[in-house]
């Protein structure tokens, strides 16, 4: 989901989301730190992501909200510049 979408998860999480109601409702996602901007941002990937299924990835942003949604397979989930 791009970042203008209102589009959410039934979760009800969606861009603009605060990284507590990921964590919420996600808990078992594991953290890593994001590419391009500094801490707190972060992604948040699934924890079956690495097992090559399909999975989500929640980008968040140094405001600690959800500035995009990624869902795919790895490896193409993990690509920072897309997968175009």
């Amino acid at each position: 989901m791009g970042q203008n979408s209102d589009v959410k998860l039934v979760e009800g999480v969606g861009i603009g989301s605060t990284e507590d109601e990921v964590q919420k409702w996600f808990a078992g996602f594991r953290s890593e730190p994001h590419k391009y901007e500094d801490s707190p941002a972060k992604y948040l990937t699934a924890p079956n992501a690495a097992s090559g299924d399909p999975a989500v990835r929640f980008e968040i942003g140094k405001d600690r909200k959800v500035k995009l949604i990624h869902v795919g397979m790895m490896p193409e989930l993990g690509y920072a510049e897309g997968c175009s």
